[in-house]
């Protein structure tokens, strides 16, 4: 069985300090994988309906992700064992040639540790403040 991470950026904590443990710590414990989130800006309130819960999502002032595609380089940086991993890249979100070359470049600096989770988003207020709509981006209904 392989176990993986998927911990929270939503922590109000010294970011770079919570990233170097992180990393470090599934790296010397055998972990198999470590996986970022994605959301381009967080919001005060979410009307959005989340298609994978019934319970609506709980906004919480002043917390928000951070780039996971930055923070995967930096942790292929200072490990060497675990997978790198984005749960998940908002492909709509994003051009795509530039995720490739951004991706490729992580795959490259990590030695081949890197996983690409794509996904097509569902918070039409984020699609919104990118300057389009769910529909027109392509992301889920």
């Amino acid at each position: 069985m392989n176990i993986g991470i998927f911990p929270s950026h939503d922590l109000n904590v010294d970011k770079l300090d919570w990233l170097r443990c992180v990393g470090r710590v599934a790296d010397e414990r055998g972990f198999h994988s470590l996986w970022m989130p994605e959301h381009v800006v967080m919001f005060d309130a979410i009307s959005s309906q989340s298609p994978y819960r019934k319970e609506p999502l709980v906004a919480v002032e002043g917390l928000g992700t951070m780039d996971p595609l930055s923070c995967l380089a930096f942790l292929a940086a200072i490990t060497t064992n675990v997978r790198l991993g984005t749960g998940i890249c908002v492909l709509p979100q994003r051009q795509p040639l530039f995720l490739a070359k951004e991706a490729t470049t992580i795959d490259i600096l990590s030695s081949g540790r890197l996983d690409l989770g794509l996904g097509v988003g569902w918070v039409r207020e984020e699609f919104e403040a990118l300057g389009g709509g769910l529909r027109e981006k392509g992301g889920h209904r």
